[in-house]
């Protein structure tokens, strides 16, 4: 009699058991997807999903209008007050615009520029950025922050059509990268030696030998010069 109770009891216990783990199983799968359908519904009416149409340009362009590569790049992103983080995206050099895919949607749309603070993608750091350059040119957008210090180097890296009047030679996207040292200063404008040695008034003859000595051109690997003149520089205020 006492081995029955005691069986009934054990098969009692682990019927309840049963029951219960199989309670906690579905509450946990509709948790699941109560979460889901939740951060889904915060996606789509995300503000990081409204903009414009992106119209793709023309065909018969030779290259990329893109930077770096053609297909959506995980980005990260500042964009109305708010970080996201592995937004698909492509980054237009002709228009200077954001391009991301509609919530569960092919359909591309471009950023609101102005609501972009920065945005981190294929290793490039970019932030939005307005000033009055010391050639008096008056900036507006978003430039690839190569180096911050004391002193900063920007770069705007811009994409033009480029018709030739030869027939046979199609319509090319050109880049045309822009340079800027930034500093108590102001934003200067960087080209050659001259504009170089401008920006850095405050030990020229230091940066004029420096560049002499590693045979600076600032030509085709300006960026890489200016990128080893500026980390100079920033050793001398140590």
């Amino acid at each position: 009699m006492r081995s029955s109770f005691l069986f009934f009891l054990l098969f009692f216990l682990t019927v309840q058991s049963s029951l219960a783990q199989t309670g906690e199983a579905t509450n946990s799968m509709w948790q699941k997807k109560a979460t889901h359908l939740f951060y889904d519904s915060i996606q789509s009416a995300s503000l990081l999903f409204i903009g414009d149409e992106y119209l793709p340009h023309r065909l018969g362009i030779k290259g990329s209008p893109f930077l770096g590569d053609i297909f959506m790049t995980p980005t990260e992103l500042q964009y109305n007050g708010v970080l996201y983080k592995e937004v698909p995206m492509l980054y237009d050099l002709v228009r200077q615009k954001l391009v991301v895919n509609r919530y569960n949607d092919n359909a591309r749309m471009s950023l609101i520029s102005d609501k972009v603070k920065s945005f981190i993608t294929q290793a490039h750091h970019f932030e939005r950025l307005s000033f009055i350059a010391t050639d008096g040119t008056d900036k507006n957008g978003f430039f690839d922050i190569l180096l911050s210090g004391s002193n900063r180097l920007l770069s705007e890296r811009i994409k033009r059509v480029e018709i030739t009047m030869n027939t046979e030679v199609p319509p090319t996207f050109i880049e045309r990268d822009l340079f800027y040292i930034s500093n108590a200063g102001g934003y200067f404008p960087v080209v050659d030696r001259k504009s170089l040695l401008a920006a850095f008034a405050a030990n020229k003859e230091e940066v004029k030998m420096f560049v002499r000595k590693k045979k600076f051109k600032l030509k085709k690997e300006i960026e890489h010069e200016l990128l080893a003149v500026v980390t100079y520089y920033e050793s001398l205020l140590k």
